[in-house]
């Protein structure tokens, strides 16, 4: 069989796109060549299935050097040593939270919505604490739910946010398609900051317990005025995002909250207590070993332990369900509403809904019944 050999960087470049680590992706064109494959060597088969893999051009894996990378539409808060670069599976996402976000704020507007006043109005203020306290008011965060996983946790903030105003979407894959699961190293999420519809965006390969703080991170971008994309790095480098992280953590873990638990936990060794914190609060084990790294309550070799502990997990993803129920998480509670129901009366297109919520147009009414079949 004649091979054709391609560029080695090439070949790197095409997994990038792909999300996948180059051995994985190596496996995903050819198992029995995938060592071949690494090297550059190709069958005319297989190139196709890369560029099919990898969602390019054919005969961009024959240029003599990778292409220019598209700039990332949003401000880049990543942490550059740790992220892996940003693939075609974040454009997809990204463009198509954007159509969804600028169709609601047109509709916003053709209703005569005033701008949010909380979007951008903490861009000066440099305490986080407060900052912190005004989220927790927002959301009527004491008024948490007392039972239930993280999942549940995750679920009452995103109605709190989307009750503010703010579009809350959260999805493992690129649209439906389960091939194309997203990458946790790649982002954690992104915010797109508008006064009239602004959005988030959750990664939701991630843990349960990661969507909870990236959610407030997110929220705290808003606030901040901020659109970007983020990993929510607990060692992030840059101000803006340290500054956002340790407004989500204070808003989910108070410092004066997180002491007296601490001291009046009945266990003695710090791993015990840990998880006991991070059970009532409800959150990663990487924040509540901040907290306690904060208040000198715990050794740096601990809290870099517990870091090496969450980074070394594998993400966990949300599966199975209603697949219906689930078109809420991913195109925001709100918009799926709004969207179904202007199609049932007739003022928006079964095309255009389905289009906005990724199901064929005949589908549209079943979105709707199970809608009305939960608020009812």
């Amino acid at each position: 069989m004649t091979r054709v050999q391609i560029q080695p960087e090439l070949v790197y470049w095409a997994a990038q796109q792909a999300g996948l680590p180059l051995d994985v992706f190596a496996t995903q064109i050819s198992r029995r060549d995938a060592d071949k494959i690494i090297e550059g060597s190709f069958s005319e088969a297989q190139i196709h299935r890369a560029s099919q893999v990898a969602k390019i051009k054919f005969y961009e894996l024959f240029l003599d050097e990778p292409p220019e990378q598209p700039k990332v539409p949003l401000i880049d808060f990543r942490t550059a040593q740790t992220s892996d670069p940003i693939s075609n599976d974040f454009f997809d996402i990204y463009h198509d939270t954007l159509y969804k976000q600028e169709w609601y704020k047109d509709y916003l507007l053709r209703e005569g919505a005033e701008p949010l006043p909380f979007i951008g109005k903490y861009r000066t203020i440099s305490n986080h604490k407060k900052i912190a306290l005004a989220i927790r008011e927002k959301l009527s965060m004491e008024e948490r739910p007392t039972s239930g996983d993280y999942n549940a946790y995750y679920s009452f903030l995103a109605q709190k946010i989307e009750d503010l105003g703010v579009l809350v979407l959260k999805n493992g894959i690129v649209g439906n398609n389960t091939r194309r699961p997203l990458n946790v190293r790649e982002f954690r999420g992104f915010t797109i900051c508008d006064p009239i519809a602004p959005a988030i965006f959750i990664n939701g390969r991630d843990a349960p317990a990661a969507w909870i703080f990236t959610l407030l991170h997110e929220l705290a971008h808003l606030l901040r005025g901020d659109s970007g994309v983020s990993d929510a790095s607990g060692n992030s480098t840059n101000r803006e995002e340290a500054f956002c992280n340790k407004i989500a953590a204070e808003a989910l873990v108070p410092e004066a909250d997180f002491a007296t638990i601490w001291e009046n936990s009945t266990h003695r060794n710090a791993d015990d207590k840990l998880l006991e914190a991070q059970s009532f609060f409800r959150v990663s084990m990487l924040v509540v070993a901040r907290r306690a790294l904060d208040l000198e309550l715990i050794s740096r070799d601990k809290y870099l332990e517990k870091n090496r502990y969450s980074e070394a997990k594998t993400p966990r993803t949300s599966s199975g369900g209603n697949f219906y129920a689930s078109l809420n998480v991913r195109n925001s509670r709100t918009l799926t509403k709004t969207v179904s129901n202007l199609a049932a009366t007739g003022a928006l297109s079964f095309k255009e809904a389905g289009r906005l919520l990724q199901v064929p147009p005949v589908n549209v009414m079943k979105v709707y019944k199970n809608n009305n079949a939960i608020s009812s």
